[in-house]
């Protein structure tokens, strides 16, 4: 604490997007199958599921 004000803490995070051409659209179910595949190959990236629109 500095004078009466609590300095917040931060830190940077990186986040890899990976495109695929050849890429199927998903199920969610497969979906989340498929990020938690990658999180448990490489827990350091960051996965999430998205909505493709037509």
């Amino acid at each position: 604490m500095t004078g009466g004000v609590t300095l917040q803490k931060y830190r940077v995070v990186c986040y890899m997007r990976l495109d695929h051409e050849d890429s199927e659209p998903l199920t969610y179910n497969e979906a989340l199958r498929e990020k938690e595949h990658f999180e448990f190959l490489e827990p350091a990236n960051i996965y999430r599921i998205e909505e493709i629109e037509d």
